[in-house]
């Protein structure tokens, strides 16, 4: 056992450890008591009577317990529950002071200070591990606005105690979160670990609500608030003192002779890439609602607004707290609009617009609890000169502002009367079908999912669309969420023909006839009852966009709308598909190996087993992909071998029928007449004789047989268009 402790205290010795680090040391020591009846448990108190406990107490009286004075007036009794022997309370205590850093705390605020040069040599060490381990880590720099006037109206001795009343408030907040170092005189340190940027937020405005209602003790007339700078490491290599400056000159005066800005926080990154979106107030306004909780903004005072709103109680005095947290951020007004982009950077300016400032708090409110069923009128209005933005939550002001500037089309906008239901379920989603490779200056995030229709078969091969693929993946993405509920069809649309001739052909969807249930379900494989419900749901719901602008009006009045609808009717009957696939499919009998695809009688068996293998692909057990004959992973039919025990036999599989005509068509413009465009290739220099003496080559070699994949025709493809890259070129196999 002590071998363990030894350990653990020289881990301690070589870095530093957060509170939650030294809980989880403590569990394991515990866990090493075989019998499960030892426990441990550590109170702390400082002098103003705060309590800080590490460890888990035993039931009853503990069997050993030992009393410490630590510096600065904070005590430390220790405690233990089982067997004395299995840890003594001196070795309890020389725990506790390796995290403590006991050996490095000054007498004045009883933490660890910078000013021992064996202390600043284990903060460099933990600097670089935690940098090693890729932690995500906000350096603090903290002082006291106004301090000088103490030491100046008061004695020394009251300077000190301040500091050390100081020290106190700072670790009541931040013990749980991070490490507190005293730096020198009124400056202290912090260090910590996050996840989230907002979080680096919340705990200094922690810092200074604390700060602000605690009263220093043996002095008057002397407004303490407190100023501080954060610096934030990422992907880093960067050392602690190095971290410390940049965090101090965060929030220094830009000039000399200035002074810094008080009862503020200035944080700053390496790098602060401001991501501004399209000046559209209608966009900004359906982002938010399809992303109440998502951090939208990429600015981490505006997530952060955005979050401390969210947890609010909603009352008369919200709209003060509210405008305490933008005086304290003290942003420079500007003209963006973050969030009507999507971006992987985000920045710590404290530069927005007021309209970022009113859509952060409107994201805030749809998620916040207490609005829940309550009346939320969130306006912004042309005034003239001037334009007025008005945030309430019933009679409760939450937020005003005039705006001077404006950079909209068309400044007349408001929104008013939305009922807010927080439940997650409630909020209503589109869905967008895009046909082609179609570049958006929408963020993609704004819908539930994006459907892909591929226009290559077209453009490229001549052929029909695959209508059968977007019609199954937008049933199960029905199937998978009530919350979608309105479709947008935007793009190449000329090229995805038969997609669009079934969409807008829905309301034609009956039990028989070119458009029957049976039918559509063979080709998309999905249940009768599943296309019955589809067709109840979204008959109606199709909006066929001509450019974005339109896609921006369509989804901004869907967000506007109450956020109740009606859910599946149930009176749908229950129709199973009839599956043309009537064996069940084992990758045992299937798989020739990874270097082919799949075996089956005829082409009408192939079809299916090949769609049915690809469907499946993802869901077996060992989620291992299916491997095309050149080793690559499956992804396209084109790339699937197939070994046919009756190549002649049943050409036509049942379900595909209806499409005879069309087939036909392909073949011959590509193949079967003169004029055709792969005919006229093959026709040219001996294609065609070499193909078959390649293939013949191939069959009749038994000793030395392999799958050939060699290209034997290039053609040109007939698009002008360089758009269609990689498509310019198809090769025949």
């Amino acid at each position: 056992m002590e071998n363990i402790i030894n350990e653990k205290i020289k881990y301690m010795k070589e870095r530093l450890v957060t509170e939650n680090e030294f809980q989880e040391i403590i569990k394991e020591i515990i866990n090493c008591d075989i019998n499960n009846q030892v426990r441990i448990q550590y109170i702390l108190k400082d002098k103003s009577e705060n309590e800080y406990i590490y460890g888990k107490k035993g039931e009853g009286a503990p069997n050993d317990t030992k009393e410490v004075k630590l510096a600065d007036g904070y005590k430390l009794t220790t405690s233990l529950w089982g067997d004395t022997l299995f840890l003594s309370s001196e070795k309890r205590i020389e725990l506790f002071r390796a995290f403590w850093n006991y050996e490095f705390c000054d007498s004045v605020t009883g933490i660890p200070t910078t000013d021992r040069e064996r202390f600043m040599d284990k903060c460099e060490n933990t600097f670089r591990i935690w940098q090693e381990e890729d932690k995500k880590i906000a350096f603090f720099m903290m002082d006291l606005d106004n301090f000088k006037e103490v030491n100046t109206k008061y004695e020394h001795q009251t300077g000190t105690e301040i500091i050390s009343e100081f020290s106190r408030v700072l670790f009541s907040v931040v013990h749980s979160s991070g490490i507190l170092i005293h730096q020198s005189g009124d400056e202290f340190n912090l260090i910590l670990s996050y996840h989230a940027p907002y979080e680096v937020v919340h705990i200094a405005e922690q810092i200074r609500f604390k700060v602000l209602e605690h009263e220093f003790k043996k002095i008057s007339g002397i407004n303490l608030t407190i100023a501080i700078g954060v610096y934030l490491i990422e992907q880093q290599n960067i050392g602690f003192m190095e971290a410390r400056n940049k965090a101090e000159k965060a929030y220094a005066p830009a000039q000399r002779n200035q002074e810094k800005q008080r009862d503020s926080i200035r944080i700053d990154k390496l790098e602060n890439n401001c991501v501004c979106g399209k000046d559209s107030l209608k966009l900004a306004f359906s982002r938010i609602k399809c992303n109440v909780y998502t951090n939208v903004f990429h600015n981490i005072y505006l997530d952060y607004l955005s979050h401390y709103v969210g947890d609010m109680e909603i009352n008369t005095q919200s709209k003060r707290r509210i405008e305490e947290i933008i005086k304290w951020i003290n942003p420079t007004c500007d003209n963006s609009i973050r969030c009507t982009t999507k971006s992987n950077s985000w920045d710590t300016e404290e530069r927005f617009s007021k309209v970022e400032v009113a859509f952060s708090i409107l994201q805030g409110l749809l998620k916040n609890k207490f609005v829940e069923g309550k009346t939320l009128k969130f306006c912004i209005a042309d005034g003239g000169k001037k334009t007025s933005i008005e945030i309430k939550v019933d009679d409760n002001d939450i937020f005003d502002d005039d705006i001077y500037q404006l950079r909209q089309e068309g400044i007349n906008w408001e929104v008013e009367n939305i009922q807010i239901h927080n439940e997650k379920k409630d909020l209503r989603q589109t869905l967008l079908v895009l046909s082609g490779y179609q570049e958006m200056d929408i963020p993609d995030d704004i819908f539930y999912n994006i459907v892909k229709v591929d226009t290559r078969p077209t453009i490229g091969g001549q052929l029909p669309d695959f209508w059968e693929a977007t019609l199954s993946e937008l049933i199960t993405n029905m199937k998978k969420s009530s919350n979608f509920t309105d479709i947008i069809v935007f793009g190449d649309i000329e090229n995805t023909k038969k997609v669009k001739m079934y969409l807008e052909n829905i309301d034609k969807w009956e039990e028989e006839g070119e458009f029957s249930y049976k039918y559509i379900a063979k080709k998309i494989y999905k249940s009768e009852t599943d296309i019955i419900a589809f067709k109840r749901k979204f008959n109606g719901r199709f909006y066929f966009c001509k450019n974005e602008n339109e896609m921006i009006d369509y989804i901004y009045k869907q967000c506007k709308k109450d956020t109740n609808f009606e859910e599946l009717q149930e009176d749908i009957p229950k129709k199973d598909v009839n599956r043309f696939l009537k064996r069940k499919l084992s990758y045992k009998n299937i798989r020739l190996g990874r270097d082919c695809g799949c075996k089956a009688k005829t082409i009408a068996e192939a079809f299916p087993t090949v769609l049915e293998i690809l469907r499946n692909s993802s869901d077996k057990s060992d989620n291992s992909p299916i491997i095309d004959q050149a080793g690559r992973q499956l992804c396209e039919i084109i790339d699937f071998r197939i070994l046919l025990e009756k190549p002649i036999e049943d050409m036509y599989p049942q379900h595909y029928l209806n499409d005879k005509k069309e087939l036909e068509k392909y073949y011959n413009n590509s193949f079967g007449n003169d004029d055709a465009l792969f005919r006229k290739a093959f026709d040219k220099d001996g294609q065609i004789e070499a193909m078959f003496n390649h293939i013949s080559t191939v069959i009749q070699n038994e000793e030395k047989a392999y799958a050939t994949r060699r290209s034997i025709l290039v053609v040109p493809n007939m698009q002008e268009s360089t758009d269609y890259s990689p498509l310019g070129l198809v090769a025949v196999w």
